[in-house]
This record gives structure tokens, C-alpha cells and sequence, in this order.
């Protein structure tokens, strides 16, 4: 029997929440579905240069929710899906909503270990890959998960696909009018869960992050009113729509906001730049690298003063340099520093008021939540003092899939982020640093350990510590000291990078720098000091 998703973490202060308002109660398909009904023509994606309107997003998403109940999908199993930055995923995303199912969607980069960990983890029957992108033969993959999960039945395409067990996703209807109502439709819980999304963290494997309808929507309402959004704005999303960010700004909050968002389904600058004038984009939330590809491509073109009005670019996920901030605002970006992440989406940002400098020397003030910074001994720390940031609010998730993992709350119903940060007199909170053993690529968190794990298993390698190396472009890659099983016959970068590739992993993993030494450092407890090794790797690269 498949697995049914369920909240494992419920906060004290949910039915404040509730009696506030803060939680709506609405769920998220009735969004679409009142649109398509008030405005059904009104543009809601634009894909590859198509325009679908809500009308048209609709009906193709009951289409593909009757498909997906033909295929056994029902209320609170998940359904994976690892698709690009296409339309087929905000109507499948729909589709899934409107049966009470779970989305699980999965970030395209994983590869066969990511992926068979997930699949039986979430026990999903039905995986939803693209028929073609990139390259790379996700269908392939997918069959061969197929054959060695039981819990997986069905490999589904987005795109034609002629591969025996496959099948293809319905396409856009001819008629999309009138809209009936079907009998897949569930009315569910405003407190079930929605989405079910994998997160790397310190532990070898990522971690499920369960969400439901209450904490997205409270999300995507926060940031409506926060930066004073309205219809007349336009989404740019460049960023994964399987990431955290690309699903809620992207898959979610043209209906909620009625205005439509333009996909981009392979980062290339010079195409970004172009959609962004010839759309009138004005919001978005995404990692640095976007933002100083988006602000090099305008000086490169010559572009004038204020010829990309965006009034809000949130800049998280990775470092954010405050050069960065002047300088897109010369161009007539509205940017700041944001923080947040899979369990809580978005708890700090700049706001209407922040000034230029604080928006580029601090990540914002607390929006809904509460925080509170701690030392090492739980207790308070004052103004201006450094300490792990614990966060609690209406749109933090409600527990990972495996329960054991919500030792990261406190029995108070904190949420200890791992994270370091200072908060000032002014209420402004500024990162310093990361207590969890991670490395920030551009955005995405690897896990030094699932690395390590790896890597201890090539027969070269007798010790193996995997730290983050500073890199201008992507902020952190990952460096691999090793101390070699045989001195005389050390292990190169190459030899590294195929083992990994032999174990099916992202590349985007692979250490990018090896370093051979005949010891790590240690503590007298014999705890590797990767505070020394991050400190060596800078020395080495000439950066202190």
C-alpha cells in the first residue's frame, strides 16, 4: 500500500494561527479554479514562448488530474515529479493539488542515488520525468528506478515519449470551455499536506520537508503584502520550480496573486534579459547568481539606467555581496538580501522601507515569525551578540517525513535552523555563518557528509573530510582533503570524480579541488576541525 503523508510536527500556536487569520483555511486548487471561472482568459504562464491563460490551465490540469486518479493516485500520496521550468509543471502541480495528493517535486540536477532514496522514502507510485532535456536520458533513469522500487508503478513523460512502460502526460486540451466538475476533485483539510520536498542537509541523505495548505499560502500573502504586490506585477522565474522558491513564486503565486509568471527553463543571461524587458517582469526571488549574471549581462549590453524595473528581486540561497546590490539598482533592480529555506520559506527580508544599505549589509527584519538567537547553551543572546538563529511561525513546515529528524526542534516548538546570526538594535538580522556541515553551490546545499561517505569507500582514500571553498562565482565549491591509503599512490581529482560518477551522483557533488595531506587536523576528542581545514584551503588559494 502506498504511504500516506501526514504532518509529524504540529506547533502549539496553530490555532492562533487560525483564529488570527494568518491562516486562511482556503485550499490552493480553489485559486485556479475561481480564476478560471472570473477570468478565465486572463494570461497565467508564459513557457518557451507560449501564453496560457488560466482558463486554459485549468481545464488541462483536470484532464491530468482524472489521468492521475486512473493511475491510483488519491489523497495524501505523493506524486514525484522532476520536470524543468516547463508549464506541464505548474499543471501537474495543479493536477496533483486537486486530488488531495502530495507534490513531490525533485530538483533535475539529482540523479539515481538522489533519486532512489526519495522514491522509496516517499513510496511514490508514480514519477513524472521529461521526455527530453539537457541530454540526459531521464526516462532511462526512471525505468531502471522503476524496475527496483516495488512501491514505483508508473513512469509518466512530459513530452512524447514511444519507450515501452511509459506513458505520456495528457496534452492541452482543444475545448477548454466549460469547465465541469469532476468527481477526482477532493475537498480536503487547509491542514493537510501539499508538499512533500527534499532538502540536503548535515545528514547523508536529504531530508522531506512536509508542508501544507495553510503554511504555503500564509507564505505566498506574507510576501504579497510585504512588498506590496499586485496583479499589475509580473513573475520571472529562472530559478528551479522544484526548488523551494521556483514552486512557491512560480507554481503557486500567479493564482493567488491573479498576474502570470514567465518560466525559464535553461539559465542563459542574454535570453533572461530579454524576457524580463519584453514581459515587464518586476518580481522575483532567487540565488545571487541570477541577479550578478542578470546585472553583468546589462553593463556588457550597455543597457541605460533603470531599464529593468523590478521592484522586488530577493536575493537568498547563497552569499549575497553588497556590491551587487548597488549596482543592480543602478538598473533599476529593487534587490535585497533574503533568508530562509525548505522548512521555513521566507522568515526574513528587506522591506518598502529598508534603505539601500540595509538592504545590501543585512538579510531583513522578521516578517510573521518570531526568533530568537541562542549561544551554545540555549540561552538568550543580546543585540549586536552572535548565536544559532531558532525560528516559529505560520509558515514553517509541519515536520520532515522521517520523524526522527524533528530533533532539530526544541520541546518549545522552536525550529533550530542551524544557522548563525546576529541581530541588531534596529530589529535587522545578518547572517554570520553556518553551525550545519553544508556547502552553499550557488544556491543548492550539499552535504559534506553524504560526500564523505562516499569517498571513504574508494580504495585510495583512508581519511576524507570534504569542506566549502570560497568561490566569487557560486560562493562556496567543495574541496576534498584526503590523507591516501598508500602515500605512494595518492588518489587525483579524476579519480574521485569517476567513482562518484560510478555511484550515480549529481555532479554538481563532486569535489572541485583535491588537496593530499598526511593528517587532519583533529581535536582531542579526534573530531576532524574543518574550521582549520576552510581556514587552510583559503590560505592555499592566496585569500588571507
Amino acid at each position: 500500500m502506498t504511504r500516506i503523508i501526514s504532518p509529524t510536527f504540529v506547533a502549539a500556536e496553530t490555532d492562533v494561527y487560525k483564529q488570527a487569520g494568518v491562516w486562511s483555511g482556503k485550499l490552493l486548487p480553489s485559486y485556479g479554479a475561481e480564476l478560471a471561472s472570473s477570468q478565465p482568459d486572463l494570461i497565467g504562464i508564459v513557457d518557451r514562448g507560449v501564453r496560457y491563460t488560466f482558463g486554459e490551465l485549468e481545464a488541462w490540469a483536470l484532464d491530468v488530474a482524472d489521468f492521475l486518479y486512473s493511475l491510483g493516485v488519491g489523497p495524501g500520496q505523493a506524486v514525484t515529479f522532476q520536470l524543468p521550468n516547463w508549464v506541464e509543471a505548474v499543471v501537474l502541480n495543479q493536477a496533483i493539488l486537486k486530488l488531495g495528493a502530495v507534490s513531490n517535486p525533485v530538483i533535475p540536477i539529482y540523479r539515481e542515488r538522489e533519486m532512489e532514496f526519495i522514491l522509496r522514502e516517499a513510496e511514490s507510485a508514480v514519477y513524472v520525468v521529461p521526455a527530453h532535456f539537457r541530454q540526459f536520458d531521464y526516462v532511462g533513469m526512471a525505468l531502471q528506478l522503476c524496475q527496483d522500487i516495488p512501491t514505483l508503478r508508473q513512469v509518466v513523460t512530459a513530452g512524447d515519449s514511444h519507450r515501452p512502460g511509459v506513458v505520456s502526460l495528457p496534452k492541452l486540451p482543444a475545448v477548454t470551455s466549460p469547465i465541469a466538475s469532476r468527481q477526482t476533485c477532493y475537498e480536503g483539510s487547509p491542514d493537510d499536506p501539499v508538499l512533500l520536498l527534499y532538502t540536503s542537509g548535515t545528514t547523508a541523505n536529504p531530508k522531506g520537508v512536509i508542508h501544507t495548505h495553510n503554511t504555503l499560502i500564509a507564505e505566498d500573502l506574507n510576501m504579497i503584502e510585504w512588498h506590496g504586490w499586485g496583479s499589475e506585477d509580473v513573475v520571472f522565474m529562472p530559478a528551479p520550480v522544484t526548488h523551494i522558491a521556483g514552486y512557491l513564486y512560480a507554481l503557486l503565486l500567479p493564482f493567488i496573486l491573479r498576474t502570470k509568471a514567465v518560466l525559464l527553463d535553461t539559465w542563459d543571461p542574454t535570453k533572461a534579459v530579454e524576457l524580463i524587458r519584453d514581459e515587464r517582469c518586476t518580481i522575483t526571488v532567487a540565488a545571487t547568481t541570477f541577479l550578478q549574471d542578470i546585472v553583468d549581462t546589462a553593463k556588457n549590453q550597455g543597457l541605460p539606467a533603470g531599464s529593468l524595473p523590478f521592484k522586488t528581486f530577493a536575493c537568498g540561497g547563497a552569499e549575497v555581496p553588497p556590491k551587487l546590490i548597488y549596482d543592480a539598482l543602478e538598473y533599476g533592480v529593487q534587490a535585497g538580501r533574503v533568508y530562509g529555506s525548505s522548512e521555513y520559506p521566507t522568515f526574513c527580508c528587506f522591506s518598502l522601507a529598508s534603505s539601500i544599505h540595509q538592504r545590501a549589509m543585512t538579510d531583513g527584519i522578521p516578517m510573521l515569525g518570531e526568533n530568537r538567537i541562542v549561544d551554545d547553551d540555549g540561552n538568550d543572546c543580546r543585540p549586536g551578540e552572535t548565536g544559532e538563529l531558532l525560528v516559529r511561525g505560520p509558515e514553517m513546515f509541519v515536520g520532515y517525513l522521517e520523524a526522527s529528524l524533528n530533533a532539530e526542534f526544541t520541546e518549545h516548538g522552536w525550529f533550530r535552523t542551524g544557522d548563525l546570526f546576529t541581530q541588531h538594535e534596529d530589529g535587522y538580522l545578518e547572517f554570520a555563518g553556518r553551525k550545519k556541515d553544508i556547502i552553499n553551490r550557488g544556491g543548492e546545499k550539499i552535504s559534506s557528509k553524504e560526500v564523505e561517505d562516499l569517498l571513504f569507500k574508494h580504495p585510495l582514500c583512508h581519511e576524507v573530510a570534504v569542506v566549502a571553498m570560497p568561490d566569487e562565482r557560486l560562493t562556496e565549491k567543495a574541496c576534498a582533503f584526503i590523507v591516501p591509503e598508500h602515500p605512494d599512490r595518492p588518489p587525483t581529482l579524476e579519480d574521485l570524480t569517476e567513482f562518484l560518477s560510478k555511484e550515480r551522483v549529481a555532479k554538481q557533488k563532486y569535489p572541485e579541488r583535491l588537496e593530499i595531506v598526511s593528517r587532519l587536523p583533529k581535536t582531542l576528542s579526534g573530531k576532524i576541525q574543518k574550521n582549520v581545514l576552510r581556514e587552510e584551503i583559503k590560505r592555499r588559494l592566496g585569500l588571507t
